[in-house]
């Protein structure tokens, strides 16, 4: 058997990924409008600020951290 290449189903893009882009990122976006511009106070649920800046080792520390706080306060 060779090596195959994925092959995007009918329709998969649009109802399946773009779909779940717009449900899980619209809060980053003015309006809940991804079409707007990103909001200038990107907050999370949790009231903490998002790292856009970071490395990917440095966003890992950071949400360590967050989670750790989160959870000491419970």
């Amino acid at each position: 058997m060779g090596q195959g290449f994925w092959t995007d189903p009918p329709g998969y893009f649009d109802k399946i990924v773009w779909k779940s882009y717009v449900r899980d990122h619209k809060h980053l976006f003015e309006n809940d409008d991804i079409n707007e511009t990103l909001r200038e106070n990107k907050e999370l649920d949790l009231n903490t600020p998002v790292q856009m800046d970071l490395n990917l080792q440095e966003l890992l520390i950071w949400a360590i951290g967050v989670v750790s706080k989160y959870l000491q306060e419970l």
